[in-house]
């Protein structure tokens, strides 16, 4: 396991910038390894907030020897973005040093409980909430790990859970294999819809010990969280789920078509739309070539199919 000590400041990046740039800040944010970023917007079904309306968006970078680069990078992307958009108003960046015991007051501002798909409820631990009869709760402490269900791309993979465990005829021997898994969100989505055996990886020490303490919460202990690398794998998984960068899902590309047992199905989304041709050219090709795609916003979310389901 990994051993590395855990950061215990952090650095939290808030970037003031028109709605249409929102998703592409949000994009390259992950891309240079930020965590737990949060669009401070109000998650209601319908809502598109105009071009050129403003919006907050916040991230976490470490507090480490990597900041002043990847904060340098940010500030040029942000300068590259304006001259593509002139007549668009102009994005401000600020940064702050806080501790790690900030963290939980800062998810608390905003995190409440809300529905995905049919019968997903996403809740923070701390919010007190009586389910329906048919809800099935995803009850989440973000720490300092990504995925709190508010994104776009987590809840298109939770949506695509649904659809494919809804279908499945034997969940209880089904195998869910869950790539950078962040807070556990969508390898506990997976245990709740029913699937008997689920792992979730992820290379951050903290995101995996963050999962396995909200497995806990969720009463779904069984859980294998692990921060071993992808290559290091040799089961076989009816079902494997990326969310993660297209250069991330383009390098793993082999390692997805020999851990996808036969029948198996690949959920992956982080893809932007303007992404998509180099996806065409360089991913959707056999045996993913078979797949539908689900959009929200301009994210993308491809379920891959490569036979029958089981």
């Amino acid at each position: 396991m990994n051993s590395k000590p855990l950061p215990k400041t952090w650095w939290q990046i808030e970037i003031k910038t028109p709605a249409k740039l929102v998703d592409s800040l949000a994009n390259y944010l992950a891309e240079i390894g930020a965590e737990g970023f949060y669009q401070d917007l109000p998650v209601t079904p319908g809502y598109c907030p105009a071009d050129e309306e403003y919006q907050s968006l916040t991230a976490y970078l470490p507090d480490d020897d990597t900041f002043l680069t990847k904060t340098a990078s940010l500030s040029k992307y942000i300068e590259d973005l304006e001259k593509i958009f002139p007549q668009s108003p102009a994005a401000s960046l600020s940064t702050r040093l806080i501790a790690e015991q900030d963290w939980g007051q800062e998810w608390k501002k905003f995190f409440r409980p809300f529905r995905i798909g049919q019968n997903l409820l996403v809740k923070p631990s701390w919010e007190a909430f009586e389910p329906g009869d048919k809800d099935l709760v995803i009850t989440l402490d973000p720490g300092m790990a990504f995925g709190t269900g508010h994104h776009p791309t987590t809840q298109m993979c939770l949506e695509a859970l649904e659809m494919i465990l809804g279908q499945a005829r034997d969940r209880e021997q089904f195998r869910v294999l869950d790539i950078g898994c962040g807070t556990g969100i969508l390898a506990i989505g997976a245990a709740k819809l029913g699937a008997g055996q689920v792992i979730g990886i992820d290379i951050d020490a903290l995101a995996v010990e963050t999962a396995r303490e909200n497995a806990c919460i969720n009463n779904v202990p069984y859980i294998a969280f692990g921060d071993q690398p992808v290559a290091s794998m040799t089961s076989h998984f009816d079902l494997i789920l990326a969310n993660l960068t297209l250069s991330a899902l383009i390098e793993l590309r082999p390692r997805f078509s020999s851990l996808l047992a036969a029948g198996g199905q690949l959920v992956i989304s982080g893809i932007i739309d303007s992404q998509k041709e180099e996806m065409e050219r360089s991913f959707l090709l056999p045996p993913f070539n078979d797949y539908q795609l689900l959009t929200q916003e301009e994210w993308l979310c491809f379920i891959c199919r490569t036979g029958v389901v089981k």
